[in-house]
């Protein structure tokens, strides 16, 4: 994985899952539980597939 498909791999889950958790914690009114939540998944998310490419190269 290239280093641009990585960083656009990233700031697209962000904003996404953030967006998601957004959406909910509106629904749910509640702190900004859901937006951690989206935030480390994104995060976590996009690392473990930087660790998968870099372990089984192509």
């Amino acid at each position: 994985m290239k280093a641009n498909n990585f960083t656009g791999a990233l700031l697209a889950s962000l904003l996404l899952f953030t967006f998601i958790g957004y959406l909910l914690d509106h629904h749910f009114h509640t702190t900004p539980l859901f937006i951690c939540i989206g935030m480390a998944y994104a995060i976590f998310g996009c690392f473990y597939l930087l660790m998968k490419k870099t372990r089984d190269p192509e």
